[in-house]
């Protein structure tokens, strides 16, 4: 992903999800942020990110439902997940529903970036 692309931040903690739009934003990307998994597919359709960092744990839908519904939709579109309770899910389990990678918190942004410039 290249600077200057819009990354969509889905996370329902406000401190990490400032951590990310801070760190993301000076490294020159554009950025979208939710706390909410229902507005998501709205989101994709009218603002049109090129990617999205999603928590796993989120309220109503989980982050694994949530990036079903846009695979559905959007097959190819960039998905890293992330979660601080990796040992509540199997990596295979979440990696099968299509995401390009899966990262535990705390994660370095050393790492985040170098996934990103991959896609």
């Amino acid at each position: 992903m290249k600077k200057g692309s819009t990354i969509l931040i889905v996370d329902d903690d406000e401190v990490f999800r400032q951590l990310l739009i801070d760190a993301l934003g000076e490294r020159g990307y554009k950025l979208l942020e939710t706390s909410s998994s229902e507005i998501v597919l709205e989101m994709l359709e009218k603002q049109k990110p090129d990617m999205a960092i999603i928590d796993v744990d989120l309220p109503t839908m989980n982050g694994i439902e949530l990036t079903k519904a846009i695979k559905e939709q959007h097959p190819q579109f960039p998905i890293v997940m992330i979660t601080g309770y990796a040992a509540l899910y199997s990596p295979a389990d979440v990696l099968a529903t299509g995401v390009e990678a899966f990262l535990q918190k705390p994660i370095t942004m050393d790492k985040l970036m170098s996934i990103i410039a991959q896609l």
